[in-house]
């Protein structure tokens, strides 16, 4: 029996609605409200953020639960606005606090739901379900407030960064992305991924961390300090193993961390997703 031993680290807000705590990626949520006024537009409900009405949906419908607005004793809500062109805001019943925990992949056949894209275990032993945002985002705003857009427009491939002095690592993972459906540049070290960076954008970076001249972690800092790269998607993936390894790269700013003892292209694809 083989056992995937490839892992990968996220930040991650949990929250709570029917008595269950689930997870949202930290990248995919533009802001946390307290909302006391909902309208009604076609026949949904919306609030308005950002002066503009944002669709309002329950956490339940992805979890099997029913649709109906959570509401307090005083009758305001809690709201997390989900990022996008067309963003949308789910309602949960707590915000339990923010985490840093290893996303473990489910097993079949909860792996053909589209509504989860893993689970992490909590203190306790208790087992919280990863929402997919992006599958609820387009599930929930295909029908709800659809913006007409032009007929001609066509959508430009996301841009991925690839940083390894490996060249079979570098190779394998621009192949695996551009399979995917993703336009790939290379860096050799985090230098070079550096100088690229300043030089013309990108969407993401997946970066090995032990590299001459500057490694991962150093790249990573770098990044942070930059004004325009600081917000960028990074995923780290390496063999470095440790827990004092992990937390220094999410202390760094890494959204998530993966080892690669045995790399599993799905993992590195579903992290992708997940940020860009």
């Amino acid at each position: 029996m083989e056992v995937p031993v490839s892992v990968s680290t996220h930040r991650l807000l949990l929250v709570r609605t029917a008595g269950r705590t689930f997870a949202l990626g930290m990248r995919g949520l533009d802001s946390l409200h307290r909302v006391t006024n909902v309208h009604t537009v076609e026949g949904r409900s919306v609030i308005m953020h950002e002066g503009r009405p944002v669709p309002l949906v329950t956490l339940g419908p992805a979890c099997g639960l029913p649709p109906s607005l959570v509401r307090h004793e005083d009758g305001h809500l809690l709201v997390a606005v989900l990022k996008g062109d067309r963003p949308l805001a789910l309602n949960v019943e707590e915000f339990v606090g923010e985490t840093s925990a290893l996303i473990k992949a489910l097993p079949h056949p909860a792996s053909l739901s589209p509504h989860f894209s893993g689970a992490i275990f909590l203190e306790g032993g208790e087992v919280a379900l990863v929402i997919n945002l992006p599958g609820l985002m387009q599930r929930f705003l295909g029908a709800t407030l659809r913006e007409e857009k032009p007929a001609a427009t066509v959508r430009k491939k996301p841009v991925v960064l690839v940083v390894d002095d490996s060249f079979t690592a570098r190779t394998l993972q621009k192949s695996i992305l551009e399979a995917a459906g993703y336009a790939v540049r290379v860096a050799v070290n985090g230098k070079a991924a550096y100088d690229m960076l300043r030089a013309d954008p990108v969407d993401a970076v997946v970066s090995d961390v032990q590299m001459p001249e500057m490694d991962g972690f150093q790249l990573l800092s770098a990044m942070k300090n930059h004004s325009r790269l600081a917000d960028l998607p990074v995923v780290l993936v390496t063999s470095l193993n440790s827990r004092e390894d992990q937390e220094r790269g999410l202390a760094l700013g890494a959204d998530a961390y993966i080892v690669k003892e045995r790399f599993d292209h799905r993992e590195l694809l579903d992290t992708i997703r997940q940020l860009v």
